[in-house]
């Protein structure tokens, strides 16, 4: 037996036997015969094994048992198993079987094969194997033999793998209805396989409602597609929940920006070409721009060039499909530049469309004409009215002027008339006739011309009235009496009739011996004429007629015509009449009937005059008044008698009389200008004396012994009237004679101008027993003087 078998180390019943069995060679060397012999070698190790016992030498060849190569171990993460696998020996016997150990530092377990239930084949798997790091070590079996193999590299078990979760964004910014697909991205911690299951994605703690994408997980992606409906910053995470060994994980946050999306605004009309005062519809539609989505919402203006549109209907606010409509009647014709604004919103950006050239022409229009009254008469005013209105579908109120014409003529006056709320007028008075009218609008740059039908016009010759007055009436016979017929247009004619008026008495035609019986520019016509005799006369008038004025009649006047009277009274004037003291008044005396306005044309002749009255006193200066003695009368009337008054005085009442009838006047007569001095207010000392007043160079005599006078210094006109001068009179004071002489006032003395008699008194005493005194006033700028003597009596 060869030394292998010498490091036997098997134990049991096999190792025994064998042991034995070498006892046995080595003690016997024939004993027995051998029935079987086995010699086996492993790792070295022979041995050999009798089947019988017994003595006896026998020989077995030997062999070797070989351990298992290229050991692996596999796991896959999440799995919790490991996969063994190796390669059987081939050199050396065939082991029964093998078993496999998994090693944790010092220690090892027996994972797959026992002592009874070896593995036969070259892999098995070991389940359930807690999280670790291990080796593992394949042993060959042989009966009692064994052959460890080489372990295997180490292999790391993990039943959960972490993960990591990103998140991007398909378009960030992005704008308002815009797509924007997110995609999470699942990474796990180790191995190839990628996780599973679903990914929910968030706005900030809000679980996002996808549109689109799939949110369950392939290839280790999820997506998740929607549109945002406003503007805003969002914060977007991806939370992977975990599935089966992967842990979950949640991404950082997304910062999504949303901004206002743009839009587009389109602009369009109801009707194109539309007429003046046409209700035209304008269509705006605002709509998201790719890659926006969703419906605008705000307002949309409407603008003519610069000018913002007064929409008189639709709406401006969008509807629920983004629509805005402006319903507009333009009053202008041309070509309107319209435009459409949107105004934008808090999600969506302003625009405005491309201009619209809306072409407005000009509304057809229609006229008509009427009359206040179609029949009228001369002198009736008549009103034509036109009133244009527009063709629909123009509208509005047309402006401009209307020609109004009579036939193929326009109308004095009327060939402008403006048009005012639609409507023009023209006032006329037309001649007697028929009048075709016609209004002719002339039109404008908004509305088109038109021309009214033909209505007729009838005027007829108006009524007349006539009226008569007769003057005087009374009268007497031989007597000029006048009539005065009025002819007037009876309403509603108007005008001033003219023609010819013929006049009548008891139904005979009165000769007229003056007036002018053809009527003038106020309607009247008149007829001088005397009766030779008494009696009541009735009187007509009747008004021929013309083309434009019918005829007609007055009502009959009863004329009484009286046998003359004599005159009773005298009429002078003028009265009142104003004259200057010393001046000729021309005067006017008439004689006159009872009724004291008719003239007694019978009274004639020269006849003497008598003439009474405060006004022809004499002057204070001793001037008389010079007074016409007679006058001559013709048909009861005396022109220029003479009279000059010189006394002054307001509203004197001067009477004239010729012995039977007299009449009375009233003269204002005014001072003459002033031209001297006067001592006025006269007082004598000594024996008394009547005189007052001294107008010229006076002698005051017999005033006894202590004769004096007192006076003031007066201002007077030629015939002792007082005046007074615009400028102060200074007045110089002598007495020649020796007499004694004194003043109230201080020299130089004056008369203060405006004023008529000086505040200050002159005194002249006698001088001597037997006295011849004189006291002289002189007076600048007058250069006049005056002279007062005093003498004492025999």
């Amino acid at each position: 037996m060869s030394d292998h078998m010498k490091r036997d180390a098997t134990p049991g019943l096999l190792g025994r036997l064998i042991r034995r069995g070498r006892r046995d060679a080595r003690r016997t060397s024939v004993a027995l015969a051998v029935v079987t012999g086995f010699v086996a070698l492993t790792t070295g190790i022979a041995f050999a094994f009798w089947s019988s016992t017994g003595t006896g030498t026998a020989t077995a060849s030997t062999g070797t048992l070989s351990a298992p190569t290229g050991t692996t171990a596999s796991t896959t993460a999440g799995s919790g198993a490991v996969s063994v696998s190796w390669n059987a020996p081939t050199t050396g016997v065939a082991p029964s079987g093998y078993t496999v150990s998994r090693v944790l530092g010092g220690s090892s377990v027996s994972v797959c094969g026992t002592g009874t239930i070896l593995v036969t084949g070259t892999s098995c798997s070991d389940t359930s194997v807690p999280d670790g790091t291990y080796t593992y070590v394949v042993t060959s079996i042989r009966g009692g033999w064994t052959a460890a193999g080489t372990a295997s590299a180490p292999v790391t078990v993990t039943n959960t793998i972490a993960t990591t979760t990103s998140v991007t964004s398909s378009a960030n910014p992005a704008v308002v209805g815009q797509t924007v697909t997110y995609t999470a991205t699942v990474t796990q911690a180790t191995g190839a396989t990628k996780p599973t299951g679903s990914v929910t994605f968030k706005d900030g703690s809000s679980t996002i409602t996808c549109t689109g994408g799939n949110q369950t997980l392939s290839g280790g992606t999820a997506t998740c597609s929607l549109s945002y409906p406003g503007v805003g910053t969002h914060s977007v995470t991806a939370v992977y929940g975990g599935a089966g060994v992967f842990t979950g994980s949640t991404s950082p946050a997304l910062s999504q920006v949303i901004n206002a999306a743009s839009t587009t605004t389109t602009l369009a009309s109801s009707t194109n070409p539309s007429v003046t005062g046409q209700s035209v519809t304008f269509t705006a539609t605002v709509a998201a721009a790719a890659p926006g989505s969703g419906t605008p919402t705000g307002t949309v203006a409407f603008q003519d060039g610069a000018t913002t549109l007064s929409c008189t209907g639709g709406a401006q606010t969008l509807n629920g499909s983004g629509v805005a409509t402006c319903q507009v009647p333009f009053s202008s014709a041309g070509g309107k530049s319209v435009v459409a604004t949107y105004s934008g919103s808090t999600n969506y950006l302003t625009s405005s469309s491309a201009s619209l050239s809306q072409n407005v022409n000009s509304a057809s229009t229609t006229t008509t004409v009427s009359s206040s009254g179609l029949s009228s008469v001369t002198g009736q005013s008549v009103t034509y009215t036109a009133s244009v209105a527009p063709v629909s579908p123009g509208a509005g109120t047309p402006a401009g002027t209307v020609a109004f014409k009579d036939g193929g003529t326009v109308i004095s006056g009327c060939g402008a008339q403006t048009l005012s709320a639609g409507a023009a007028t023209c006032v006329v008075t037309p001649s007697v006739g028929s009048h075709p009218i016609t209004a002719v609008y002339a039109g404008t740059a908004d509305f088109t011309t038109s021309t009214s039908s033909s209505i007729t016009q009838v005027v007829s010759a108006a009524s007349t009235t006539t009226s008569l007055t007769s003057a005087p009436n009374p009268s007497v016979t031989g007597q000029n009496v006048t009539f005065t017929a009025t002819v007037t247009a009876v309403n509603p004619g108007t005008g001033t009739p003219t023609g010819t008026v013929s006049f009548t008495s008891g139904g005979l035609a009165i000769t007229c011996t003056g007036g002018s019986q053809t009527l003038n520019g106020s309607g009247v016509a008149t007829c001088q004429t005397t009766f030779s005799t008494s009696g009541t006369k009735s009187i007509v008038a009747t008004y021929a007629g013309t083309t434009d004025y019918l005829g007609s009649a007055s009502t009959a006047v009863s004329q009484v015509v009286n046998v003359p009277a004599s005159a009773t009274q005298f009429t002078v004037s003028p009265s009142p009449a104003t004259v200057t003291a010393g001046s000729n008044l021309s005067l006017t005396i008439t004689a006159k009937l009872a009724d004291g306005t008719t003239t007694d044309t019978s009274y004639t002749g020269t006849k003497s005059l008598t003439w009474s009255g405060a006004a022809t006193a004499t002057s204070p200066s001793g001037v008389a008044p010079t007074l016409q003695a007679s006058a001559t009368f013709t048909s009861g009337v005396a022109t220029n008698v003479l009279v000059t008054l010189t006394t002054a005085g307001a509203s004197r009442t001067l009477t004239v009389s010729d012995g039977s009838i007299s009449g009375q006047a009233t003269v204002n007569v005014n001072n003459a200008a002033v031209s001297g001095l006067a001592y006025t207010n006269m007082v004598f000392g000594g024996s008394g004396s009547s005189v007052t007043a001294c107008y010229t160079n006076c002698t005051i005599a017999s005033l006894g012994n202590n004769g004096s006078v007192t006076a003031n210094v007066s201002l007077v006109d030629a015939y002792g009237n007082l005046g007074s001068l615009g400028t102060d009179t200074t007045v110089s004071m002598s007495n020649p004679d020796g007499g004694t002489y004194s003043t109230t006032g201080t020299a130089p003395l004056k008369i203060l101008a405006g004023t008529k008699t000086s505040t200050w008194t002159v005194k002249l005493a006698e001088g001597t027993a037997s006295y011849n005194d004189r006291l002289i006033a002189t007076s600048s700028p007058l250069s006049s003087s005056l002279t007062v003597t005093i003498k004492k009596g025999a």
